[in-house]
């Protein structure tokens, strides 16, 4: 019986030896070795870390400090962010494409820097963000995310 880790192999020795009535045969040892088929079998948990404060009318590059999840099953690039709904002051989009919102974004997208948080400069300084995670097999619930805009 498997332990429930994330292992996907192991081993074992055993030793054969042949019975008859006057006498034993030489044991002989052998490795049995065990590969684990693994599946997609924790669904994935969003982690809101501190929520993201920046200056308002300026734009925010999100890390890993601002929005994480982590799951064993699946790499970054296949946790998909869901944004379900963003005060109008506030949008989503990559780093290069600024004009252009969007909507889904990968966890390996943070990682890396190339999604940014922009406030429209409106007075507007509190909100929060819809956000859900899917991993291709579980779906999380979908969770507040509270922003803070600081006014200088």
């Amino acid at each position: 019986r498997h332990d429930g880790s994330e292992t996907v192999e192991d081993s074992f020795e055993f030793s054969l030896a042949v019975f008859n009535e006057t006498r034993i045969s030489e044991p002989v040892v052998e490795m049995f070795n065990i590969t684990i088929v693994s599946f997609n079998d924790k669904p994935t948990g969003i982690i809101l870390n501190s929520p993201p404060n920046f200056v308002r009318g300026m734009t925010h590059t999100l890390t890993k400090d601002d929005l994480d999840t982590m799951d064993e099953d699946t790499p970054p690039e296949d946790i998909i962010y869901q944004i379900w709904h963003a005060p109008s002051f506030l949008s989503f989009s990559t780093v290069n494409k600024t004009n252009r919102s969007l909507a889904r974004f990968s966890q390996a997208d943070v990682n890396r820097g190339r999604i940014v948080m922009r406030h429209d400069g409106s007075s507007a300084l509190l909100g929060g963000v819809l956000v859900s995670v899917v991993d291709g097999e579980h779906k999380s619930v979908v969770r507040f995310w509270q922003i803070v805009i600081r006014n200088i």
